[in-house]
């Protein structure tokens, strides 16, 4: 027979005759869902929804994107670690490879742009870098498919297109070729526009210069030039190029909390008309709709939300970790028994014990007749 945990069947002491013992409670869930913080106090279905949002998220999934030619991988380009964490997340150094980034918001029902699942998220904090993202493209390029035959001389080759080709390209209005460099390979580092040449490929028989060109209505950056074959071939027949594209979150991207609470980007809202703290002057990142708690019950989030509140102000990371001990925790802090050492150091900092704030309209700068609740 197995104890899950010491004390749960008899008060005090283990279950009579159980063999085994489960060191934590937590010791139940998956790598992804031990990271959820305050699973306990959530919904189950909530919860399972986390993790696939977290499998899906646009994080950072390696640390050798300089070696290794995926076909198509993203990254996010800010992340951040975050202020509420599980035992589980320091030992799994999920710091290496981050997930997210800490945001400001308060759940208020503002101008209509937020219902249905629909977020507003403030269009300086997406200008300061706030979610920003790459994606990268490699593409193989091998000459050896435009011989004749695999064991004919090389008909192309990669070459700096002829001043004669520059010249008709510019006639034609194209995009530019500085890019191409004396090997006929994009230069590293090297920033395109849509419609300007990566590499030039020479057909030595008909001594032309094709221009391979950057399609799509997105700029690139020439993350990285491989060469592909060995020292004794006279001609250079095989290259990789990795392209880096930046990605801004735009309208219609779709975000989550680290509690299921998935919605989409509905409207990039002007900092200057955010609604702002009496006490701080401090103007969300991003405003979701109350509506989103009665129904589905992730009151993890909103503990989340005083401590993440509470761990910045003091400097600390709350321990989220679920199924903690009624009487306290085991170390002193974290657990749903750290709520009420939450409030006393939220109103040590001058706020209120739960969570909420009073504000003000951004474009009226009116008082909002509700306190609404603000946090990280």
């Amino acid at each position: 027979p197995l104890d899950a945990a010491a004390g749960d069947v008899v008060e005090g002491g283990r279950l009579p005759g159980a063999t085994h013992e489960e060191m934590h409670p937590a010791a139940m869930l998956s790598v992804v869902a031990s990271l959820t913080p305050w699973s306990d106090h959530n919904q189950s279905p909530r919860n399972m929804y986390q993790c696939q949002m977290a499998k899906q998220t646009m994080g950072v999934p390696m640390t050798a994107y300089a070696h290794r030619p995926d076909t198509k991988i993203y990254r996010i380009t800010t992340p951040q670690s975050p202020i509420c964490r599980t035992r589980l997340y320091d030992s799994y150094h999920v710091d290496e490879y981050p997930l997210g980034t800490n945001s400001v918001v308060a759940v208020l029902a503002y101008t209509g742009y937020d219902m249905e699942d629909a977020m507003i998220i403030n269009k300086s904090a997406i200008e300061r870098g706030f979610m920003h993202g790459a994606m990268y493209k490699t593409e193989t390029v091998d000459l050896k498919d435009r011989r004749a035959s695999a064991g004919s001389a090389a008909t192309h080759v990669f070459q700096r297109p002829s001043r004669e080709s520059l010249r008709a390209e510019r006639t034609k209005q194209r995009g530019s070729a500085r890019a191409v460099d004396a090997d006929g390979l994009p230069a590293p580092m090297s920033r395109l526009r849509p419609g300007d040449a990566v590499w030039n490929e020479r057909d030595l028989v008909g001594a032309k210069d094709h221009l391979h060109r950057l399609k799509g209505s997105d700029g690139a950056t020439v993350e990285h030039v491989a060469i592909v074959g060995e020292p004794r071939e006279p001609e250079l027949q095989k290259a990789t190029v990795k392209l880096r594209y930046d990605r801004t979150p735009v309208i219609g991207d779709k975000f989550s909390s680290r509690h299921g609470q998935k919605g989409t980007l509905s409207v990039l809202w002007p900092d200057v008309d955010m609604p702002w703290c009496e006490y701080s002057g401090m103007r969300p990142d991003i405003i979701i709709n109350p509506h989103a708690f009665p129904s589905r019950m992730t009151i993890g989030m909103l503990i989340e939300s005083m401590a993440g509140k509470a761990g910045a102000m003091t400097g600390t990371y709350p321990d989220a970790t679920p199924f903690q001990p009624r009487g306290g925790p085991e170390d002193g802090h974290g657990g749903a028994a750290c709520l009420p050492n939450i409030a006393d150091q939220l109103a040590k900092h001058g706020y209120s014990k739960v969570g909420s704030e009073p504000m003000y309209s951004g474009v009226l700068g009116t008082h909002l007749q509700a306190d609404i609740y603000i946090g990280l």
